[in-house]
C-alpha cells in the first residue's frame, strides 16, 4: 500500500477546500511592523464566527479539524474569541498584535525574524491559513 505520495495531495486538498468560508490574505511588500491579515468571505461553506487565529512559525499544515489541536511549532501569536462574545464580522483586518475586540491573546505577540511562518484562522471545524515569508530586510513577501 502506497500512501505517501498521497499526503502532498491531501494536504493541498485540505488548504484549497471548496467549503472553507474565509480566505486569508496577508499583506505581502509590507515592512514587518505593519503586518496585517485580510480575512475575506470566499461564499463557500457556513459562515461561522472566526473562533481563532494564530500565527506560528514554518509552513503548517491544516489539522483538518479546527480542533484547537497545536502541532509542536513555536507559536508567535495566538488570539481567541472570549466566550459569549460577538466574533469578528467578515470582511475584517486583523493587525499583528492588535487583539480586536471580543477577543483575547492566549500567545503575547513575539517579533518576527526573518523566516517562514504561517496563519491560521479557525471557523468552527474548517481552518483556513496562509503562508508568509519576513525577509532579512524586515518587509513581508
Amino acid at each position: 500500500m502506497r500512501v505517501k505520495p498521497l499526503l502532498p495531495a491531501l494536504v493541498l486538498a485540505l488548504a484549497c477546500a471548496p467549503g472553507v468560508p474565509v480566505r486569508v490574505e496577508v499583506n505581502r511588500g509590507a515592512p514587518v511592523t505593519a503586518l496585517a491579515f485580510d480575512l475575506v468571505p470566499t461564499g463557500a461553506g457556513h459562515a461561522n464566527e472566526v473562533e481563532m487565529l494564530r500565527v506560528t512559525a514554518g509552513r503548517e499544515s491544516p489539522t483538518g479539524g479546527g480542533s484547537g489541536r497545536f502541532s509542536k511549532t513555536y507559536h508567535h501569536w495566538i488570539l481567541a474569541r472570549q466566550r459569549h462574545a460577538a466574533g469578528l464580522s467578515l470582511p475584517a483586518t486583523v493587525r499583528y498584535g492588535e487583539t480586536p475586540p471580543g477577543y483575547i491573546a492566549g500567545q503575547e505577540p513575539r517579533g518576527l525574524s526573518p523566516g517562514t511562518y504561517t496563519v491560521t484562522v479557525t471557523m468552527g471545524q474548517v481552518e483556513s491559513l496562509a503562508h508568509f515569508e519576513v525577509t532579512s530586510t524586515g518587509m513581508i513577501k
